[in-house]
Order: C-alpha cells, then structure tokens, then sequence
C-alpha cells in the first residue's frame, strides 16, 4: 500500500499542475491578446515541466481517481493528458470508458465521432469507438474498430488489448489468449494486459496460471482495484476465503466510497464465518448505495443458508434465510446494476426449498410431540399400573396370611381356660348353665361327671389333631408365593375345621344336646356306675343321644 499512495501522491501533484494547465489553455482561446501572451508564456513553462511526464502513468491517475470515486477529477485529468497529448490512446479511451459507466454515453459518442472526423488516421480515436461499442455491447462494430487500429498500428498494445477484449467477449478465448500473450511480450510491464490475460485464463479454468497473472498485475499497477477484486474472486471461488479478504481489503481502500467493494468484503468474512463483521459490511454498502438491496439480500440469504450458525434454533434460522431472499426478490425491479435472471431463479429456488423444509419441520415437530405426549401417558399408565400391582400383591399377601392365620391351630381354635375347656364347653358344663330348653341341670352328681368328662376331652382333641394342625402350617409356608394355590389348600385345611366350628355352633344352639359324640358317650360311662335313679338317667340317656344326633 506505501507504493500505492506515493504514485497518488505523486500523480496528484501533477494534476494540479494540469489542471493549471488546461484552464490557460482555455484562457489562451478565449482572451484577448494581452492575456493570451500571458497564458501563452505560462503555458510554455508548464509544458517544460511537465515534458517528461509518462502520459500512461497520467491515465493510471485518473482511473484510480475514477475507482475513488472522484469521477469529475478523473474526466479532468483524462482530458488534461489530451491536451498535453492529443493521440494518447489511453487516456481517451479511458475517458470514454468514464464518461460512459458514470451515465454520459451521449457525451461519450460525440468525444468519439470527434474523434475519428479529425484523426482516423490515428489508433486512440478506432481504440475509444472499440471500447465505446463493447460498452455497448455491439461486438461487430468493436472488432471493426479494433482491426482498423491494429492495421494501423500491429504493436499498439492497446489497440492488441481492445482486440483481445472483443475475442473473450464474443468467446473466443484461445485467441484472446493468444493476442494477450503476444501484447504481453511486446509490453511486459503492461498491468491492464495481465489484467485481462488472468481474465482469459480463469475463463480456461486454468487457476492457478490466472492467480499467477493476476498478481503480476499488482506488482506493476498496486493502485489497479480490478486485479485486486479480481484475484478475491478467484481466491474466494477456491475456498480461500482469509486470502480473498485481503484483496477485498485493499479494494476498499482504494475504493472507501464504493458500495460493492464492501459487499464483496463483506461475502469473504463470511466465508470466514466472521458473521458479525460481515454483517456490518452489509450495512454500510447498503448506506453507499440503498439500489443495492437486492444484491446484499441475496448475499445475506446465502450467508445465512450455507453458515455455521449453531446457536440458532434451525426453524429460526430457516425463517431468517427465507426473509433475505424473499426481500431480495422485492427488490429486485430496482436494484443497479438489474438482478439478472439467473439469480433471480435461484432466489426463488432457495424459497420453495425452504418453504418445502420448514413444512417438513414443523409436520415432524407436531409428530414428536404427540409421541412425547403418547409416552408421557404410556409412562403414566405404567406406573398406575406398577402402583396397582402393588397394591394387589399387598392385599394378595394380606390375605394369605389371613389364610395362614385362620389356618394356625392358635388363630383357628378358641383359647382354652385353665381347666383345658373352651369358653362353648365351659359354659356349657359349668353350674348354672341353662339348658338348651331353660332349664337347669337338676342332678349334681350328673354335672360333677361332666366337668370330669370335659377334663378329659380337651387332652384327646389335643392329641388328636395336633399333627394335622403341623401339616397345614408346613403346606401354607411352602405355598405362600403363589396365591391361588395357597388359598385352594387353605380352603382344604380349612374343611376339617368347619365340621368343628358347626359342631361348637350347634352346641352352643342346641336347646337339647349338651357336647359332642364322645361327650355323649363319655356320658354313658357313669349311667352304668351310677344306681341311685335308673329312670332318670335313662330319660337323660335319650335326651342326649337325641342331642347327639
């Protein structure tokens, strides 16, 4: 960049000087003659100044002027160069070039027609009527043009250049290459003919010789912007993003009020994935020119859609993508340059796939949670269900042991009193004990037999179910598990019990009988012991086998 600014330098000293120039010579013209050998004498100075000046170096000046965006500076040196050298090629063709991009293509024509009426014996009037013409893009006429300033000059490098340029533009490569290569050789310090030989050779996908030749347009013109863009293009287009943003940066220096050199910019430091920075480089190109939305959308939908930008939620980040190039697509009836149709075709391809996505989201979406719904509930379900199943294996286990409990000789039998009879027997045999009928038991020997009868009946009911009792405690242990079972075989062990309880139910509700058979017959025993009253204990006989039955 310090070479740079010294041949600004430099080059603005010199066009102050012609400047100063041109107004004496348009002073010379129109003054009187007093004044007019005033002018004449100063304007003999400035030529002696300024007689080794490099008329080329002159329109170097005035196209970095131009990419400054200091058109009328530009047109003025252009025009000071002219003066000063009336067949400079370059710098007419330049100045057409000027006057044409910055909207004064009539002003243009007439400089050219000018032109070719007072020279067309010369090269730079067929030189600027090429340039003119591919401007216009009427290529036949250009090529004429450009055949008549080659037959005038075959060495002129830039009557070679503006032939070359209507081959790539009608696209015949190889012989622009071939003319660009043969200029090259001619003039090898030629930027504007590396410029272009760059052009034809990415044209010819052949890269890295066009990296190679756009950087040797650098070194020998560091203030020509094109081949800096033109290199970012490249480098970005490969993938390079870091070096494409170094030639963008240079760019902008030169060009700090032009719009598009910040929006290329902006694309290679999102092609770093500096979104931020990128971003404001969006801003400010739109500030330079608001006519660019179109463009900067478009470039921010393509960030957006090909960025890595993790801490967005996908849905938002489609939505924003959309945005962009949906605004690009409203833009673009007043974008400058036009949106071509190519690129508007794109931005409605990238809206109805988007479109296509976010549908496809949002049906997927909906679909998970319903699912998450249905698993919630099926998570629910489940522990009702697990909290049922406890609940019944609690109430199984309940149960059993109710079972076992009845079961036990201990649960199942009624607690014997210290004499070894029930509290049924007891009632039943003890004095004062009504009969089944309501009346008291009359004979006192009769009651003192029963009380020893019922001393000895609890010892053989004892005896005589104690190992059936250790039977169905052993069966209930091994069953306890399994509920079903346990509660069949508890039913079983219980049947041997019932007969038992329905006996001491009778028993105690039997109006005429006084304890079991074997009391009944334990009852007998005495009635043969006994002498003192045969008819009474014969009626008691019959009374108690009725009972007994």
């Amino acid at each position: 960049m310090r070479g740079t600014q010294n041949v600004v330098k430099v080059a603005t000293s010199r066009w102050v000087a012609l400047v100063t120039l041109l107004g004496l010579l348009t002073a010379a013209g129109c003054a009187s003659t007093k004044t007019s050998k005033k002018s004449g004498k100063r304007l003999d100075q400035l030529r002696q100044s300024l007689s080794g000046t490099d008329y080329r170096g002159m329109a170097q000046e005035g196209m970095a002027a131009w990419g400054r965006g200091q058109a009328q500076e530009a047109i003025d040196i252009f025009e000071s160069c002219l003066l000063l050298r009336e067949d400079s090629a370059v710098c007419l063709a330049d100045l057409i070039i000027v006057l044409t991009r910055t909207g004064r293509e009539k002003e243009a024509e007439s400089r050219v027609k000018e032109a070719l009426a007072k020279h067309d014996d010369w090269v730079s009037p067929h030189v600027a009527a090429a340039n003119l013409a591919i401007l216009q893009q009427k290529l036949d006429k250009a090529e004429e043009h450009a055949r008549k300033a080659i037959h005038i000059d075959s060495n002129n490098t830039m009557a070679m250049l503006v032939m070359a340029r209507v081959f790539y533009a009608k696209g015949k490569v190889e012989a622009a290459r071939w003319t660009l290569e043969s200029a090259a050789k001619i003039a090898p310090e030629d930027g504007l003919v590396h410029l272009w030989l760059g052009h034809v050779l990415r044209r010819q996908n052949r890269d890295r010789e066009a990296i190679d030749s756009y950087q040797k347009a650098i070194d020998l013109r560091p203030d020509l912007w094109e081949a800096h863009e033109a290199l970012g293009f490249l480098l970005l287009h490969r993938g390079e993003a870091a070096k494409a943003r170094e030639r963008f940066e240079h760019v902008a220096q030169l060009r700090p009020d032009e719009a598009l050199a910040h929006m290329h910019l902006a694309n290679a430091l999102a092609g770093e994935n500096r979104y931020d920075d990128a971003g404001a480089e969006y801003r400010k190109a739109l500030e330079l020119q608001p006519k660019l939305a179109a463009a900067v959308h478009f470039n921010l939908g393509i960030m957006y859609r090909n960025g890595n930008f993790d801490d967005i939620p996908k849905m938002e980040l489609w939505e924003r993508t959309k945005g962009e190039f949906e605004k690009a697509l409203q833009e673009a009836p007043k974008a400058v340059p036009p949106m071509t149709g190519g690129v508007k075709q794109r931005a409605q391809a990238y809206v109805a796939e988007l479109n296509k996505s976010i549908e496809t989201e949002k049906q997927a979406q909906a679909a998970a949670k319903l699912a998450e719904e249905a698993a919630k509930q099926a998570e629910e379900a489940a522990k009702a269900a697990e909290e049922e199943a406890r609940k019944a294996e609690e109430e199984a286990r309940r149960q059993e042991q109710e079972s076992e409990q009845q079961a036990s000789p201990e649960a199942g039998q009624q607690p014997e009193d210290a004499a070894g009879q029930t509290p049924d027997a007891s009632d039943k045999t003890e004095g004062g004990n009504n009969k089944p009928d309501g009346k008291k038991e009359d004979n006192p020997k009769k009651e003192m037999k029963g009380q020893k009868d019922s001393d000895k009946k609890p010892k053989k009911v004892k005896e005589g179910k104690k190992k059936p009792d250790e039977k169905k405690k052993k069966k209930s242990k091994k069953n306890v598990k399994n509920k079903k079972k346990s509660d069949k075989k508890s039913k079983k062990k219980d049947k041997p019990d019932k007969p038992k309880q329905e006996k001491a139910k009778k028993k105690s509700g039997d109006k005429k009988g006084k304890g079991t058979k074997k009391e009944a017959g334990k009852a007998k025993k005495p009635k043969k012991v006994s002498t003192k009253k045969p008819d009474a204990a014969g009626k008691k006989t019959g009374s108690a086998k009725k009972g007994a039955s």
